[in-house]
């Protein structure tokens, strides 16, 4: 897919309370997910790698996961 649409109250509403790094991470894994248009991998490490997330700095240790459970459809 190479076009979606971008509701901003949408993104704002699902968004606001998260970081700005994790509303980057949001971003990009989104992205992802409608550039492969397949569900996201359950591998938090992974995913953030691929997003150029650090899954590792103590401030942005979550930035990969963003809640992937609630906003994503990932695999087994």
């Amino acid at each position: 897919m190479h076009y979606y649409q971008h509701h901003i109250g949408d993104f704002l509403s699902a968004t606001s309370r998260l970081k700005d790094s994790q509303c980057m991470a949001y971003l990009r894994l989104m992205w992802m997910y409608y550039d492969t248009e397949m569900p996201l991998e359950n591998n938090p490490r992974k995913l953030a790698f691929q997003i150029g997330a650090d899954a590792d700095a103590d401030a942005d240790a979550d930035a990969g996961d963003v809640d992937r459970e609630n906003q994503f459809t990932c695999s087994r």
